[in-house]
């Protein structure tokens, strides 16, 4: 599997929230889904 920025940003606040928001919808890019994406 490779990876693929979904996004880039300089500011580390922001950076850790993206984090918490995308694994609070079950976004993780260690885990594949049944929706076929990474964590969907």
């Amino acid at each position: 599997m490779s990876y693929q920025t979904i996004a880039n940003v300089e500011n580390l606040s922001t950076a850790r929230v993206l984090v918490v928001a995308l694994r609070a919808h079950g976004f993780h890019p260690l885990k594949h889904g049944e929706g076929g994406l990474p964590g969907g």
